[in-house]
């Protein structure tokens, strides 16, 4: 495993990364207009704006990850569209379609040179043994979008690392049957700590990682109370605790409050053991701002208008790993 000292994870939250390109000819992607680049897609779903699709890009080409984790992409056309005709077709692409409402999905990219193989399994129909308390409905409900899990594997068979990747029950309660969707996301989160125990003891050495959009304060400061079975059934932490990176920089996602203030709030998060932790590359694991098509990065925006215009509502995370430190080199 000489040939990759290191193995670069980036986790993403694309917000609605829906490429569909059914009457697309072949033109210029660089050259055409936003009206052009719409008239390609025939879903119900418009295409994600062009430019900020082509940003998305320029940041993942500027960290060069190994293995991409996105959220809120539009089914695999799209994730296979983004790889192709945005990434330079780098990488492999690992999606199956979830129990998502809005067509958003979870997805993996591999790059093509990785020496793992990639195997992955959806979590969608598992049962979360939840249901809304006027619900008539007996049956258990599912999760919102899915777990997915990624392994991947050496030529011997041996699972390296495990990643489930999920994007947990958001706050949105149209219905007002449950307030901010806490009880829901509450027992997504401890089936997945189920499926996370299930999972080590099975492969007690392999590195597994619970990495997504958790929809709230997951972090060890100020957790909200759907997330305390994390801390109190495992010994995971998150990559920006385990780097002791600063609290200012701990956020993946900014609110403008209607007097103009901004709030920074962690959504995003990359949980692995602590026992693990000799193998985080600290300079280069924390959140990523975006880049300018033309070079240099954003600047944070200062408004909910100049929020809008950034290619995510979410900011990307990186980690890289060691392989030096693997339990297994």
């Amino acid at each position: 495993m000489s040939t990759v000292p290191r193995i670069k994870f980036y986790l993403h939250n694309v917000q609605d990364l829906f490429i569909f390109l059914d009457n697309y000819e072949g033109e210029s992607l660089e050259q055409i207009d936003e009206t052009h680049w719409q008239s390609f897609s025939t879903s119900i779903y418009p295409n994600k704006p062009l430019k900020k699709v082509m940003e998305l890009a320029a940041t993942i080409m500027i960290s060069d990850p190994d293995v991409i984790m996105l959220t809120e992409v539009g089914g695999p056309e799209s994730l296979k569209n983004f790889n192709q005709y945005f990434l330079e077709n780098r990488y492999n692409c690992h999606l199956i379609e979830g129990n998502s409402d809005r067509g958003i999905d979870l997805g993996y990219l591999t790059k093509k040179d990785l020496p793992f193989e990639a195997i992955i399994r959806s979590h969608k129909d598992r049962d979360i043994n939840f249901n809304y308390p006027q619900s008539n409905q007996k049956k258990s409900l599912k999760f919102s979008r899915d777990v997915l899990e990624l392994r991947l594997v050496d030529e011997n068979k041996k699972v390296w690392f495990l990643t489930l990747l999920v994007h947990l029950k958001s706050k949105l309660d149209k219905d007002k049957k449950d307030i901010e969707g806490r009880a829901r996301r509450a027992a997504e989160l401890k089936t997945l700590v189920e499926i996370y125990q299930e999972l080590k003891l099975e492969l007690p050495q392999t590195p597994i990682f619970l990495a997504g959009d958790f929809n709230g304060i997951a972090g060890k400061v100020e957790t909200e109370p759907e997330f305390e079975e994390l801390y109190l059934k495992t010994n995971l932490e998150d990559v920006t605790e385990l780097t002791q990176k600063p609290q200012e920089e701990r956020f993946s996602y900014l609110y403008f409050g209607n007097a103009g203030e901004v709030y920074k709030q962690q959504l995003d998060y990359l949980f692995m053991e602590k026992s693990h932790t000799p193998m985080l590359d600290d300079s280069n694991s924390g959140f990523l701002n975006f880049q300018h098509l033309d070079g240099p990065y954003f600047d944070w925006p200062q408004n909910l208008d100049e929020k809008l215009a950034c290619p995510s509502d979410h900011y990307p995370l990186q980690a890289w790993l060691f392989l030096d430190f693997h339990p297994f080199s």
